[in-house]
This record gives C-alpha cells, structure tokens and sequence, in this order.
C-alpha cells in the first residue's frame, strides 16, 4: 500500500454547535462487561487535562472513545473539531522522517524546525545519514522509544489539531526530555488530553481526571482535589510513595 494511501489518525468528529469536545452518558461494553460506565465529560478548548488512575481504571480506553477509535455502545461523542490521537505505542511509516512528520500536508519549514529544537530532535535528526530525508520505520533505521514518541508527537502537532488525545507519550522518556515534552504540550495552542501515570506535572493541568472501574471519580484543578476529594488524596499519596511515579 502507498503511503498517500495511508490515514494519519486524525479524526472529524460528529459536528456540534458549542465549543469543545463531549461525552455525554458514554458507555462501553466488551461482552458481558461494562469497561466504560456512564462518562460525561465536557473538554474545552486549549485546555489541558491529565486522566490517571490505577492499571484497568479504564484510561486508555475512554481516550480510544474521545478518538472514536471505538464507539460508544451507549451514548455518544460530540466535536466539531479536528483530533489528533497517539498510543503509547505509536508507528511509524516506512518513509523519510519528513514525510512523516508532514506526510502530504504544505506546512512552514520553519515551523517544523523550531518544533523539533523544542523536542530535543533537531540535532538527532541533522545526525542522520541523509539529515530529514532519512527513510525510517519498519526495517529501518533503529530507534528508541522515546524517539518514536516524539516524533509522533510532533507528527501530531503539526497537523493542527484543535485537540491532542495522547496515551503515555512520555513512559519512554528521561526526566530531561520529559519536560521539554512536557512544556511543548503545555504551551500548545490546543487542547490536550494525556493519560498519564506520572505525577509530577499534574498542578500544572487544568483539570485532572480520576478513574476507577471505568468511571470518573474525582475531576477537578489538583488543589481542588487535594483539599475536597479523600479518593484523590489516596491515590496521590499512594502513588508519591513510588519514586518512579514522579
């Protein structure tokens, strides 16, 4: 198959008159089993949003129903707005670098240089053999995860997406990278949506989302939570006691 034959994972949702992107009474079933359980959630534009909660909470799934990679087996989404979704585990074209960071889009060069200085792989990529038109991907040139990660992210980024759904885009990063990533997605002019198990950044989220057993259990600012939800405190305090968590 060619590569212009190909989608990137960018969704167009199911169009709405007001702004941001919705759940509304989302539910999701896997035979006899209730996943996803009578989510309602509105995200707003620009805003960033941490969803966390313990291993089968339902995390990946729920941002896999934002993505419409699933769909609902009751309720539904609504966006009138581009997404762009990446997994934890993320692939990549068997094509040059460039293409596919920009695959058949005209963005500005400039634009895309400054975005990899930010995310630590401009020098990386100058390194390759044939600098940005290195072909890599499958049977390629090895990579590591974290630079797979990054470079869907970027991937993601410049497709200007109004809403970025991302699932552990930093588990494969150092503390150094993770927070030039971190800053990037903070700063972008986009919602963000991460599942994320580290905690470190979570004050600096507008809004965290706690699950459990498929269901939101605490939403709210992390001071907010901290001081009105003893769920979230639990968890938080729970979590901080694994150095590897923050």
């Amino acid at each position: 198959q060619s590569m212009m034959q190909v989608s990137l994972p960018v969704i167009k949702h199911g169009s709405t008159d007001q702004p941001g992107l919705y759940a509304e009474h989302v539910c999701y079933q896997i035979g006899s089993e209730m996943i996803i359980k009578d989510i309602c959630l509105h995200l707003l534009p620009n805003e960033k949003v941490a969803i966390i909660g313990s291993s089968g909470a339902g995390k990946s799934t729920l941002l896999q129903l934002l993505s419409c990679v699933y769909q609902p087996t009751f309720g539904q989404i609504k966006c009138g707005s581009k997404v762009a979704y990446v997994r934890q585990d993320s692939w990549l074209f068997s094509a040059s670098v460039r293409e596919n960071l920009l695959f058949d889009h005209h963005v500005n060069e400039q634009q895309l240089m400054s975005l990899l200085r930010d995310l630590d792989m401009f020098d990386w990529i100058n390194g390759l053999p044939a600098g940005i038109d290195t072909v890599i991907g499958q049977g390629q040139l090895m990579m590591s995860g974290g630079q797979m990660q990054r470079l869907c992210l970027a991937r993601a980024l410049m497709r200007k997406a109004e809403y970025l759904l991302l699932d552990e885009i930093t588990s494969a990063l150092d503390r150094v990278t993770e927070k030039l990533v971190m800053d990037v997605i903070l700063k972008s002019q986009c919602a963000a949506v991460l599942v994320t198990h580290r905690l470190n950044y979570l004050k600096d989220y507008d809004r965290v989302i706690l699950m459990d057993s498929g269901q939101i259990i605490a939403l709210g600012h992390f001071n907010e939570l901290m001081a009105n939800s003893a769920a979230f405190r639990n968890f938080y305090n729970r979590l901080s006691s694994q150095t590897n968590m923050l």
